[in-house]
């Protein structure tokens, strides 16, 4: 099974997006963005950058000028643009909810496995009778 979003390349009719937030746990709104064909203005934290990869631009969200560069190149560089809206789509197709819940599984078990230091020292009392 695969992330599947209802929208087709280029027609979002965004000049750009920008998600600058400081924090995102996985940041389904740039793969929206990116899926959709939209150029991506992304903050540099978090999960953005993973998403993102090459397909957008990465910008300082707490920098105004890094993310006025980051806009004003979205939006002014038509070459930028273009590759952009190619790139978005396909870096967008290499997330899919298979993998997503292959990786969460083989995180949980390793957080759960339990190690040599959690085990317990020595037998309650009513397990040595």
């Amino acid at each position: 099974m695969s992330l599947t979003l209802t929208c087709q390349p280029c027609t979002s009719g965004a000049s750009a997006v920008a998600i600058v937030s400081l924090y995102e746990g996985f940041g389904m709104p740039a793969l929206e963005a990116l899926a959709c064909g939209a150029p991506l203005v992304a903050g540099n934290r978090g999960s953005l950058p993973e998403i993102v990869g090459e397909a957008g631009i990465v910008v300082d969200p707490l920098n105004v000028s890094s993310i006025s560069r980051g806009l004003e190149r979205a939006v002014g560089d038509h070459a930028l643009r273009v590759e952009l809206r190619q790139a978005g789509p396909r870096r967008a197709a290499r997330f899919d909810w298979a993998s997503a819940a292959r990786v969460t599984r083989q995180v949980l078990e390793q957080a759960y496995r339990p190690t040599a230091s959690t085990l317990p020292r020595c037998l309650p009392p009513s397990a040595a009778s």
